[in-house]
């Protein structure tokens, strides 16, 4: 009973790791390359993704944007990395939220995994 109740509590804990994962593994079936990118302040985004046809992709995954705590990092980081990438949309995967963040260094599409999987 201990050891189930452990192993149900780290899946709890780890779920965001999980989705991170899963997204990595899709995006290794598609792109020949997925690397992380580390910003010049030291923040990092999940997923640096250059297509076939040289267009860049950037990308941060995190099961939910409700914690303010999390939505700053992610966005923060994602913004930074955007603009030294001169790229103006990013995206944020998620479990099941929805959105548009607009900031001056561009657009953040906010979108549930299950969406995801549909357009990748």
């Amino acid at each position: 009973m201990v050891f189930a109740k452990f192993v149900s509590i780290t899946i709890f804990e780890n779920r965001g790791m999980l989705l991170e994962n899963f997204v990595f593994n899709e995006l290794q079936r598609k792109y020949e390359r997925c690397n992380y990118y580390k910003t010049k302040k030291n923040k990092v985004v999940d997923f640096y993704i250059i297509d076939d046809q040289s267009n860049q992709l950037l990308i941060q995954v995190t099961e939910s944007l409700q914690n303010e705590t999390t939505r700053k990092r992610e966005t923060i980081s994602l913004f930074n990395a955007m603009e030294e990438c001169h790229i103006d949309t990013g995206l944020i995967i998620t479990k099941d939220e929805e959105e548009t963040i607009k900031g001056k260094e561009g657009i953040i599409n906010v979108i549930p995994i299950y969406k995801w999987i549909d357009i990748l």
